[in-house]
């Protein structure tokens, strides 16, 4: 993912900073976060070893629908009375799911009721986006936009679509048919994407066939340049897939709109490094370790409201600081790859002003999953009169993926064996 491009000058006094621009970014790291936990909440919390007793289930389900009941009136409500951004609200939505959902697992003991995962997860993800819906409508009703509620929910549930598919394949319990589905999931499922998020052509054939000569300069293949148009506030792209048949290139409508088409070389240069530095096949490995670290900590011995705690704080530490490192890494990695690629390194540069123009946030604002804009252009201007740094970068990479390999090896086998 990146930002914009800048804009003539007689452009720019047109164009007003969008406070959604960084809205857009914001939700969507948070929202992959809890949708990621509360995914992890369903895998752990299913047991079946046991089932609930038959005299139980009525009374347990009575609860379960008071309680969803009840913190769906808070969602509803909490909008009204607090008066918070749109991003605290819907943080503070996805706890109060969390903690309904903890309470409905671990102590209700729902999962009991079940047999096999796949009807669990479906029947959870429900929920959590009836609540989320909620949250989102809610707000956006006081604000006058409620058609933004249906493309919040939108990028999201697309993404809820593997597991649930994963869920159903654990099911079957067919060892050589999951590794089989496992891989056509990550073969076509980005096809999957651009036809949920609706994501049309780009529309502009001269800067089509300039983009098409990079990427051919970059010996970069892929099934299309799409417009992002479910992400309508953000100055962004972003390349999905890992086989070329099905692997798009896409960019939001107001980066298109706005940019000049050298800075678009920027930007979809800084998206070709991600692919080529294997960051999208890097990143599920980074979550894994998330997933690993979290099961060790919740196996500690000890009473169940400490252990949920430990699980949900292990979870949100991890995420912040390893997967915001390596995140940082990655971005940094993928910033440099414009040398590699020997264009202009000023034309990346003034993207990344451009988007704290249009963001309207300050250059030096932290940043932490993807550095500060002002680290970003200071590190690339420092390349620019130093080069010995882009392999310094390269080497800190090598060695950080090389110790994370190690590290999760060992918990793994530390999983396996005990």
């Amino acid at each position: 993912m990146f930002g914009i491009s800048p804009l003539p000058s007689d452009e720019c006094q047109n164009v007003r900073p969008d406070p959604n621009t960084t809205l857009d970014g914001i939700l969507m790291f948070s929202d992959l976060f809890f949708l990621f936990l509360t995914m992890l909440l369903i895998t752990v919390g299913q047991d079946t070893t046991d089932l609930l007793q038959p005299e139980n289930i009525p009374q347990t389900l009575m609860w379960s629908c008071l309680l969803y009941i009840g913190t769906l009136s808070i969602i509803w409500n909490q909008t009204k009375f607090l008066r918070w951004s749109k991003e605290r609200i819907i943080f503070c939505t996805n706890l109060e799911f969390l903690t309904f959902l903890s309470i409905l697992y671990f102590y209700l003991e729902i999962p009991l009721l079940f047999t096999t995962l796949f009807p669990l997860a479906a029947i959870t993800l429900v929920l959590y986006f009836i609540a989320l819906t909620t949250a989102h409508y809610s707000y956006n009703r006081l604000s006058g936009n409620q058609r933004q509620t249906g493309k919040s929910i939108g990028f999201l549930f697309p993404l809820s679509l593997p597991f649930l598919l994963l869920t159903l394949i654990i099911d079957i319990g067919n060892t050589p048919f999951t590794f089989i589905c496992i891989a056509a999931l990550a073969i076509f499922f980005p096809t999957v994407l651009i036809w949920c998020w609706g994501c049309p052509p780009l529309n502009n054939p001269e800067l089509s066939q300039r983009l098409e000569k990079l990427c051919k300069k970059a010996h970069f293949k892929h099934a299309g340049f799409k417009v992002w148009s479910i992400m309508e506030h953000a100055y962004t792209a972003a390349i999905i897939g890992i086989v070329s048949r099905f692997r798009y290139v896409m960019f939001t409508k107001p980066l298109i709109d706005y940019l000049p088409p050298e800075s678009v070389e920027a930007v979809l240069a800084h998206e070709i490094g991600h692919q080529k530095h294997g960051h999208l096949l890097w990143y599920p490995l980074i979550l894994m370790g998330m997933v690993t670290t979290s099961i060790l900590v919740a196996s500690i011995e000890g009473p169940f409201a400490m252990s949920l705690i430990l699980f949900i704080a292990t979870a949100a530490l991890y995420y912040r600081f390893i997967f915001g490192y390596f995140s940082r890494l990655f971005e940094r990695q993928a910033d440099l790859y414009i040398f590699t690629l020997q264009l202009n390194p000023d034309h990346l540069i003034d993207a990344l002003n451009s988007l704290a123009n249009f963001s309207g946030t300050s250059r030096r604002a932290p940043n932490w999953h993807h550095f500060s804009i002002q680290e970003r252009i200071h590190f690339i201007e420092k390349v620019k009169h130093d080069t010995t740094l882009y392999a310094r970068h390269q080497r800190r990479v090598k060695y950080s993926l090389g110790l994370y390999s190690l590290l999760l090896g060992a918990a793994l086998l530390f999983l396996f064996i005990a």
